[in-house]
């Protein structure tokens, strides 16, 4: 970052770490703000610091939430507002190994639900260890799966190791198609699962969706 840059975001930095805040020059990475370096515009300084500003206060709104002994479901469903979604998988992880939940199975899946709909490309890297410690923290309900029968054909554009499926096969072909764009070729598959294997089902963004770890799928 030149100086203008390292001046602009000096008091956000101060309040989250250096270690916290990653910038190209362009783009910026942090917990509450992902995006252009605004602090680049050319003509919109007062507007950029008061949208600089903005994310400082969702900094320390969030650090007043966390640093309850125990959070309750609306808590976390604050928290994944204040929180951007690049950074659902890692808050979560800390949150349950802080042990900071306050919820029942049916809450705590429910907010499961909420980030995993939020956030994208979760079955690779640090996000795939992540999404594994978090689908295995609580018992599986049998409701989330409830609606789907004893076995069924699923679909998916990526690797096999990937925990996004769903019913719907001319989704997965879009997607097939999108991520062909975007990555080159990739596999198209599709299998025969078991409802005991599904660890829920959700059609929030109309993609009849279903959730399978890897290491319980059968041929």
């Amino acid at each position: 970052m030149n100086a203008k840059q390292r001046a602009f975001w000096g008091p956000y930095i101060s309040k989250i770490g250096a270690k916290n805040f990653f910038s190209n020059g362009m783009i910026i990475q942090s917990k509450h703000y992902c995006g252009m370096d605004i602090s680049q515009a050319e003509g919109a300084e007062q507007f950029a610091t008061h949208q600089r500003d903005m994310i400082i206060r969702r900094h320390d709104e969030y650090k007043a939430l966390i640093s309850k002994e125990i959070l309750s479901l609306d808590d976390l469903e604050t928290v994944f507002m204040l929180v951007e979604k690049q950074f659902y998988d890692e808050e979560f992880v800390q949150l349950i190994n802080n042990d900071k939940l306050g919820v029942s199975d049916e809450e705590y899946w429910d907010i499961v639900q909420q980030i995993w709909v939020r956030q994208e490309f979760n079955s690779g890297g640090n996000r795939k260890r992540n999404w594994k410690r978090i689908f295995k923290h609580r018992p599986k309900l049998a409701s989330l799966s409830a609606e789907l029968p004893d076995e069924f054909r699923a679909y998916r554009a990526g690797k096999e190791d990937g925990f996004s499926w769903t019913l719907d096969r001319s989704k997965a072909e879009w997607f097939h198609n999108r991520f062909k764009m975007q990555f080159g070729n990739i596999p198209f598959l599709e299998k025969t699962f078991k409802r005991d294997d599904v660890i829920f089902y959700t059609n929030i963004r109309n993609e009849k969706e279903v959730v399978i770890l890897p290491q319980t799928r059968r041929n």
